[in-house]
């Protein structure tokens, strides 16, 4: 589900008044309060220690954050330069049951054939290969299924 931080239209704007008034929903400008970007995406893992071993050492991700606050661990780990961080999470109610997977996390990158050997080099298990589909879905060691997709444009 997206959550919209706040949407303000003005009663005397023309296209979103119209579009009301007939029935259509009305356009946004650009300058309205929306959502800027993904700040982090939170993935179930049984062991923090090895998902940052799993996404720092063997995927080559950096760890941004990593404090403890009470008795929670928050990690962050992310591709370098990427602005988006995984927060791999243990401490949530009913968490086992959500360990494993499909994560609905794209990772992305220039080749998905070199970087897909790569991984498969450093031990790590894909379920989908790149030569069957222009893409690869690999697991962590929990189980959680990421997409390895080529980078846009």
């Amino acid at each position: 589900m997206v959550l919209l931080s706040s949407i303000s239209l003005s009663h005397n704007d023309p296209v979103s008044s119209g579009a009301r008034a007939e029935g259509r929903p009305a356009r946004h400008r650009k300058e309205e309060h929306m959502i800027s970007k993904v700040g982090s995406v939170a993935v179930p893992v049984s062991d923090q220690d090895e998902a940052e071993r799993f996404f720092v050492d063997v995927l080559g991700f950096e760890k941004r954050t990593d404090v403890v606050i009470g008795t929670r661990r928050f990690l962050e780990v992310a591709p370098p330069g990427a602005d988006t961080v995984i927060a791999p999470y243990t401490w949530v109610e009913h968490h086992d049951d959500r360990v494993g997977g499909f994560s609905r996390v794209v990772l992305e990158c220039a080749d998905v054939v070199a970087v897909q050997r790569e991984l498969v080099a450093r031990g790590v298990r894909f379920e989908v290969v790149p030569e069957e589909a222009g893409y690869a879905q690999f697991l962590d060691p929990f189980g959680n299924v990421f997409v390895l997709a080529p980078t846009p444009g």
